[in-house]
């Protein structure tokens, strides 16, 4: 009996030895995994906070998968299918297993043999949008997570009530105000080309926003080109226009972020704000903006919503293992869960305002927080009868569609 304990006991001992634990520590898979950056709360600890977080509830859920959850090296790559190309489809210093895209790039990383088809373990509880959005060619490659898009901010909700973008320029007419009725982006060669988008959707319900993005590469439709210009005069004259030249002689003098074109409006500089719908998160951080109404943006006569996805890919170089470590990880980051700490923003140092990131699931909408949240309501009927952005060719042609714009806007400015 003595000798059987004794036995035991060495038993134990050489399991708690520094080489049987790292033995037991390399037996757990590898996933390296990084997250869309581009969220409220980067601006307090670039996500350092949320990152470990994460990382901790999942390996407790997990614990044999060792998740290391980094970020890139330069967060600007995630809108360059040459960066993620190397990060997807390389072994070298800096390489991810499962990232989360803009699906705008999809298409384009599949067509370079990059990512691999990538499913949902369940489709029931993902919106339809995000679900088109990660499709190409009739495959899927990815699981949608959150979504974005354009949408109309005012503190008076009167001025929301009009019909299309007719309605709100009625609206705004006769508001008696002398002040700027608009500020927001319209400038940037991903953002022009996306506004543009939304335009046409709004003036052409059920079309096909790939056709209309190819078709304005030789011709824009001048009516979509006319609804922007509206929009544009809005903020005010062009050599001075916030919306269109960057400039807004009012700006608070110590600004960060997104922050600098939503302050106007949060000021009470402006009526009205166009932005994305995290854009509320920074606007009820200032004060007496707590009742902020919104719509989705009226970019054209008409009001048919258009949609980004932000969803998460697996690089070539996953195999079986790691492929199915990245499907507990995916289902843990659009779990009820995880999508409260993420959308209601408790990363975020001092922070009591929702993100107001657009979850793509369904189920989020049933948290607590969130259901009692009448904007977030607002945005899930938006959600719901939306259409998703291409998902391939935006990044190749997007600075020649925004050149053609512009001049159509401004010819002076060509």
């Amino acid at each position: 009996m003595l000798r059987a304990v004794r036995g035991l006991l060495m038993l134990v001992a050489l399991l708690l030895t520094p080489a049987a634990q790292s033995a037991d520590q390399s037996s757990r898979q590898v996933l390296r995994a990084a997250l869309f950056e581009y969220i409220p709360g980067y601006e307090d600890d670039q996500l350092g906070t949320l990152r470990q977080e994460i990382e901790t509830r999942f390996e407790r859920m997990y614990p044999q998968v060792d998740l290391l959850l980094t970020s890139p090296s330069n967060r600007d790559g995630l809108y360059s299918s040459e960066a993620l190309k190397k990060w997807l489809g390389e072994e070298g210093d800096e390489h991810f297993h499962v990232m989360e895209i803009d699906t705008q790039l999809l298409g384009d990383l599949v067509l370079a043999g990059v990512i691999t088809p990538f499913s949902p373990a369940r489709t029931d509880n993902l919106f339809d949008v995000g679900m088109r959005a990660v499709t190409f060619e009739g495959q899927v490659y990815g699981v949608p997570h959150l979504l974005c898009g354009h949408f109309l901010f005012a503190r008076d909700p009167s001025l929301l009530e009009g019909q299309g973008q007719s309605g709100l320029l009625q609206k705004l007419a006769s508001d008696g105000d002398d002040g700027v009725d608009l500020v927001g982006d319209f400038e940037g060669s991903w953002t022009l080309p996306s506004l543009y988008l939304d335009a046409w959707m709004d003036r052409n319900p059920g079309g096909d926003p790939a056709k209309a993005f190819k078709d304005a590469l030789t011709q824009l439709d001048p009516s979509v080109v006319a609804d922007l210009a509206s929009m544009i005069k809005l903020c005010g004259p062009l050599d001075r226009n916030v919306c269109f030249s960057g400039k807004f002689n009012s700006l608070p003098s110590k600004m960060d972020g997104a922050e600098v074109l939503i302050a106007p409006f949060a000021i009470s500089h402006a009526n009205t704000y166009v932005g994305y719908s995290e854009s509320l998160h920074y606007i009820r951080r200032f004060p007496r903006n707590e009742n902020v109404a919104v719509r989705s943006a009226p970019l054209g006569d008409g009001d048919n919503p258009i949609l980004f996805t932000d969803a998460f890919v697996v690089g070539k170089n996953c195999g079986a293992d790691c492929q199915s470590a990245a499907a507990k990880f995916v289902a843990f980051m659009n779990s009820d869960e995880t999508m409260a700490y993420l959308l209601l923003g408790k990363d975020i140092k001092n922070n009591t305002v929702p993100r107001y990131l657009l979850p793509a699931t369904k189920s989020a909408f049933s948290i607590p927080e969130i259901a009692q949240d009448q904007t977030y309501a607002r945005f899930k009927a938006d959600i719901v009868r939306a259409v998703a952005y291409p998902n391939s060719g935006i990044e190749a042609n997007r600075k020649a569609v925004r050149k053609k714009i512009t001049c159509a806007i401004s010819p002076t400015a060509c």
